[in-house]
Order: C-alpha cells, then sequence, then structure tokens
C-alpha cells in the first residue's frame, strides 16, 4: 500500500457514502430502519466516532504517548449510540464529516514510517498504522453500507429527494 493509493480508497470509500446518503432524505435519516434498528443518524454519529477514535490513536501514538489497551467495541459502540441518541442530525452530520477530515489528514499528511512502518508503534504490534484508518474509513462504510442499500432497495422509490 501506499499513500496515493490509500487516499484513493479513503475518497473511494468516501464517495461511494456520500452518494447513498444523498438518496435519503434528511426527514427518513431518523428512522429506525436498518437491520440493528439505529437510523442513517445513529450509523452516521458510529462511523464519526470511530473516525475520531482512529485520528486520536494516531496523535497520541505520534506524540509518543502511551495509549491504554482497547476498549471492548461492544461497549464503545454502546456508549456511542446513547452519547448520539438525542443530538441533532445537523450536529451529527457535522461531527461526522470534520472526524472524517481529520482522519484524511493524518492519510495525507503524517510521516511515511508513520503510516507504512509495521514496528513503527508498539501499541499497533506489528501492524502498520493504515490498517487503522482504512477499518475506520473506507472498510467501516463497506461494512455498514449493504445494511443502508438493502433499506434503500426495499423502499424502492419511495426514497428519494
Amino acid at each position: 500500500m501506499t499513500r496515493e493509493e490509500l487516499l484513493q480508497r479513503i475518497d473511494s470509500g468516501r464517495a461511494e457514502l456520500e452518494s447513498t446518503l444523498a438518496r435519503v432524505p434528511a426527514g427518513r435519516m431518523l428512522e429506525p430502519a436498518l437491520t440493528n434498528g439505529w437510523s442513517v443518524k445513529d450509523m452516521l454519529a458510529h462511523l464519526g466516532a470511530w473516525e475520531a477514535r482512529a485520528e486520536t490513536l494516531y496523535r497520541l501514538l505520534s506524540a509518543g504517548q502511551e495509549v491504554e489497551g482497547t476498549a471492548d467495541f461492544n461497549e464503545f459502540n454502546a456508549q456511542t449510540y446513547a452519547a448520539n441518541r438525542d443530538k441533532p442530525l445537523e450536529v451529527i452530520r457535522e461531527s461526522e464529516r470534520e472526524a472524517f477530515e481529520r482522519l484524511r489528514a493524518v492519510a495525507e499528511t503524517a510521516p511515511e514510517a508513520d503510516l507504512f512502518e509495521p514496528a513503527r508503534f508498539a501499541w499497533t504490534q506489528g501492524k502498520e498504522f493504515f490498517y487503522w484508518i482504512g477499518w475506520n474509513s473506507y472498510e467501516h462504510y463497506a461494512e455498514h453500507l449493504p445494511d443502508l442499500h438493502a433499506w434503500l432497495e426495499k423502499e424502492g422509490g419511495s426514497i428519494s429527494l
């Protein structure tokens, strides 16, 4: 993987997410329509929390700070849901967008060694840091988009702008 390939994957995954979201009117983003009972708003809060977490992890590691072990992802997801459940859609969308932009900036500006050397950060246990970027951007979108696509297909023509 090169920086250019990483950025291309991030941008391609983001474009697919954005084009899919564009098919959902704002008023329908609050419906608990996804298979896990989440709304599109909940999914965006979830994606944003993981994007922010990966960016924060990089910031801490690159500053030489200790990072505690990883929290249970189910617990993190539940905490994220609870923390964002009552926030307005506009706040969630802006927060997620900002988290994405910060994470993409890491991919674009971090030193090559920070992204692509397996032993750069002991915390990653021999994995290159770019994996965390991918897992929390384009790969994460790919995990959740099928559910969103299924809902859109089920609704047929009723979900449009």
